[in-house]
């Protein structure tokens, strides 16, 4: 009998030892090569567990935001030519952007009264994912209207410790509008999208950059191209500006929601006001034009519209996941169908929720969900769903927290979360 349990242990970790060689071989062999690494507001909203099967991980190799992830986590960046004790890790990176003579702080002028704004991130550029490079960028909204002595928008080389000199201006640009919301960048390095305002209205902007230099006082000022489809083969810098039309092509704003770039299908998703919620085809490698099919633009709540928060979309599943601030959250199914939670939150609305998605059923993922306000006798940290696909009634939220740590940690399943 010992003896056969022994031969069984041993037969059992065999198995585990193929499987695990099988996982390795699956997704390294679908392992995109890398072609740099963005890093912005989106990709802390998203997080990926390890696949535990070789479905899972044909399934999430797929996505290049899993690949992102496991540069960050993996992969060491150093910076060229530096000292040993310049070296950092790629996490140390993203908070060490920093002037030569710094003691881990830098300050430009952005112009006055300049702000990223409550909430929102810059973007950041890193142009090899196992080594920092003096040319990598971050990106910066100014929240100030662009004008010839404002830039709307700022990009800044030269951040890390070791590069020569302090961090220098890449490019400043006057975009013609004010961006109040996170930009994002493309995959490759060379085009960033935002939201901006202007004269109460939104667009989506899409531009290629050049090093053409300039300051936060004195911006290049860029025009957009005639049409959308003279974008793509324009001369950097250029920019393509696309209104944000409801249904009835009326113009609408966008001062809270970022934009959500889906690699994959080259989309961009964001919300805007009136609980209208947009979709953006060929953005980085085609014609970007807005989505006006499949449901699309689409108000997720026509009987108490109000602002959208900013929307996040699942690989996975194709569902996008966006709240508003009435304290609802909504899912929004690939054909444009819509469930909609009971009210969440009776204060000032749903700033944010994360979701822990199981692969690869994708389908009874468990949801916090934090508001501003409580309703009378309620906790705003209080609310889960057990499962998205029906928005069950809210279970208390040290169960979910309990649940999150045993999927994290104990599961067989992959984790997805994602965060608003």
């Amino acid at each position: 009998m010992k003896g056969n349990a022994v031969r069984l242990g041993r037969f059992v970790c065999a198995l585990l030892g193929v499987m695990a060689a099988g996982w390795f071989l699956v997704v390294h062999a679908a392992k995109p090569t890398a072609e740099g690494l963005p890093t912005d507001w989106t990709h802390r909203h998203v997080i990926f567990s390890q696949p535990a099967t070789l479905e899972q991980a044909q399934r999430i190799a797929q996505d290049p935001r899993y690949w992102q992830q496991w540069y960050r986590e993996k992969g060491g960046q150093r910076l060229a030519l530096a000292t040993e004790e310049d070296h950092a890790s790629s996490p140390d990176l993203l908070h060490r952007i920093l002037g030569a003579e710094s003691s881990g702080l830098w300050a430009e002028n952005m112009g006055m009264n300049a702000t990223a704004g409550a909430g929102n991130y810059p973007a950041k550029y890193s142009f090899q994912v196992t080594t920092a490079s003096c040319s990598d960028y971050v990106v910066f909204g100014t929240g100030l209207a662009g004008s010839t002595n404002q830039a709307s928008i700022i990009a800044y080389d030269n951040i890390y410790s070791g590069c020569a000199g302090s961090p220098s201006v890449d490019w400043a640009y006057n975009t013609g509008g004010q961006i109040l919301t996170s930009p994002v960048i493309s995959g490759d390095g060379t085009q960033i999208a935002f939201v901006q305002t202007s004269g109460g209205v939104g667009s989506l902007v899409v531009l290629k950059y050049a090093a053409s230099g300039g300051s936060a006082n004195g911006p290049v000022t860029l025009t957009p191209v005639s049409s959308a489809s003279s974008y793509r083969g324009c001369t950097a810098p250029c920019m393509v500006s696309i209104p944000l039309n409801n249904s009835s092509n009326v113009q609408i704003s966008d001062t809270a929601s970022s934009v959500f770039p889906d690699y994959v299908h080259d989309t961009i998703y964001v919300g805007g006001a009136s609980s209208w919620l947009f979709k953006f085809s060929g953005v980085f490698r085609g014609t970007p034009a807005e989505v006006t099919t499949g449901g699309f633009p689409l108000q997720v709540n026509s009987t108490t519209p109000t602002a959208l928060t900013s929307p996040v979309y699942d690989y996975g599943s194709g569902y996008v996941f966006v709240a508003d601030f009435t304290g609802y959250l909504y899912k929004v199914s690939p054909t444009g169908g819509v469930t909609t939670s009971k009210q969440l939150d009776h204060g000032a609305g749903i700033v944010s929720l994360r979701l822990w998605i199981p692969q690869p059923d994708w389908c009874t993922p468990s949801l916090p969900v934090t508001g501003v306000l409580p309703a009378a006798g309620q906790d705003a940290e209080a609310f889960t769903f057990s499962r998205l696909r029906d928005f069950q009634v809210p279970q208390p939220r040290q169960k979910l927290e309990r649940r999150a740590r045993q999927v994290d940690i104990r599961s067989t399943r992959p984790v997805s979360t994602v965060r608003t």
